[in-house]
């Protein structure tokens, strides 16, 4: 998921990149981010000290988010 976020955050990828990265190198849906229960033990061990939670409701929204008309 970090990956991702990564791609989004340091590359300016598009969501739909991002979504299918997530599906298609590691083999999760961007939906499963909403599966963190944010009790904060993933930032607790954060040696970056980095909005983990934060960052996972993010990539959860590119799931549910409708792309732009065209």
């Amino acid at each position: 998921m970090m990956d991702a976020y990564n791609m989004r955050l340091l590359e300016g990828k598009d969501p739909k990149q991002i979504i299918n990265r997530l599906k298609w190198h590691w083999g999760i849906e961007a939906a499963d981010a909403k599966a963190c229960a944010l009790c904060g033990e993933c930032e607790e061990r954060c040696t970056q000290h980095l909005p983990i939670g934060e960052r996972l409701k993010e990539i959860a929204g590119l799931a549910e988010a409708k792309p732009p008309k065209t």
